[in-house]
């Protein structure tokens, strides 16, 4: 039940205040009886809601009598007793700890399997985390609720950027699709090509390959956006600085299979692709390089095409991350590799669990912790015991935590020129099988 300005609470009042019951206090009493007593049910109401977990005229529960009496008694005692107002002032204190320390939203013999707030990661659970912890505090702390969604945001984008944990990583393939273009049109004064058959898929960061064309200089351009018909590019391609006509090139896209519903690429794992496909007769391992070896690489200014050996990625903010290869793709290829993914987008409800699902399980209650040490140290109310087990925790154990096994473990040189192999026959063990 939920307290309410009934006729019992008057009379304990009135009582208070030295009369038998309210029917007998004088008119002017009873009114302020009465307004004070509707008063003092909204304020209770609005500091039951950080306890109950809900808004509105049901927040403040039954069990809060004494501090509802005692606190209508203080403020009618104002005008009416002010000579006992420190008196007053004292029980309300008392009873207004009380109320805040006792209250418990569960019984002690409550089923966690019917109330599973405890062990099940959302925002609403984490907001109810976090309040009844800081309300129970000397003196309380009211953290306003977006700020403690901002804190359950920051730590968890920190921890799932910390490190390549193994929830993070998909095995994954990239078939490359390469389409080429002949006939196009150049349009100067918007950089414009205009042909048919444009992806309109092409992300921001792709490149086309201009390879003929009576004054278009060759090479490469980053597309800057596509229609079904143009391909619009951030530089000029003319020589001339005018218009021009059948002009010839090619673009490759990429096609990432291996994804969970709704899950981006953040970056490549992988040191090597394995290729397969176009121009090559087995999987072919397609090397990672650095910038300076990737622009060595090209650096003779010419468009190079052939089976893919080296490979780089191009990232534009704040989610397009876009493989380029050379030699450019002369062919359709498919690559195999390893990726790991980007965090899961915010909540949209409350309720929403999707967040807090893609990380290993026995990082919620360590995060719900991590969370509160945030919102104490926003509010300047920092906790450093608090503060030192999340931090151990995160540095120390959650490695531990994402562990997948021994066998991931068991990481030696490559086997780049197959030396090993051929010594063990594919065993493992010199000398073949026993």
């Amino acid at each position: 039940m939920a307290l309410s300005l009934t006729s019992t609470i008057k009379d304990k009042v009135a009582r208070r205040l030295g009369s038998a019951t309210y029917a007998n206090l004088n008119t002017n009493l009873a009114a302020l009886v009465d307004g004070e007593g509707a008063s003092a049910l909204l304020q209770l109401e609005d500091e039951a809601s950080w306890f109950v977990m809900t808004a509105g005229t049901s927040a403040a529960p039954d069990s809060w009598e004494p501090y509802f009496v005692d606190e209508i008694a203080l403020r009618v005692s104002m005008n009416a007793h002010p000579e006992r107002l420190q008196a007053y002032t004292r029980m309300r204190d008392v009873s207004r700890l009380r109320a805040f320390d006792f209250y418990a939203r569960n019984a002690p013999n409550y089923n966690p399997g019917s109330t599973t707030e405890a062990f099940i990661q959302t925002v609403q659970n984490i907001r109810n985390y976090v309040i009844a912890h800081c309300v129970r505090m000397k003196p309380s702390l009211i953290p306003a609720v977006d700020t403690i969604d901002a804190a359950t945001w920051e730590v968890y984008t920190s921890v799932w950027n910390k490190a390549g944990f193994p929830f993070r990583r998909r095995p994954v393939k990239y078939h490359i699709t390469r389409t080429e273009f002949t006939g196009a049109s150049w349009t100067e004064s918007t950089k414009t090509l205009t042909t048919t058959g444009v992806s309109t898929s092409l992300p921001t960061g792709a490149r086309i390959y201009v390879t003929a064309g009576t004054s278009a200089n060759q090479g490469e351009y980053p597309v800057a956006s596509t229609t079904s018909t143009t391909v619009v590019l951030n530089q000029s391609l003319s020589a001339t600085g005018g218009d021009l006509t059948d002009i010839s090139f090619f673009y490759y896209t990429v096609n990432i299979v291996g994804l969970e519903s709704g899950e981006t690429v953040d970056s490549i794992s992988s040191n090597r692709l394995y290729l397969a496909g176009g121009n090559v007769s087995d999987s072919t391992p397609v090397m990672w390089a650095t910038g300076d070896d990737f622009a060595a690489f090209r650096g003779t200014g010419d468009i190079e095409v052939g089976a893919p050996r080296r490979f780089r990625v191009v990232q534009i903010a704040p989610t397009t991350i876009w493989p380029l290869f050379f030699p450019a793709p002369d062919d359709d290829y498919s690559l195999s590799g390893e990726v790991l993914v980007t965090m899961p987008a915010a909540p949209t409800t409350a309720s929403a669990t999707t967040m807090f699902t893609k990380f290993d399980a026995s990082f919620g209650p360590p995060l719900r912790r991590a969370i509160l040490d945030r919102v104490l140290t926003n509010y300047n109310r920092h906790n450093d015991s608090l503060h030192a087990q999340v931090s151990d925790e995160i540095e120390r154990l959650f490695p531990v935590y994402a562990d997948p096994g021994e066998v991931d473990n068991r990481v030696g040189p490559a086997d780049v020129y197959g030396d090993v192999e051929d010594m063990t026959n594919g065993t493992m063990m010199l000398g073949g099988p026993l």
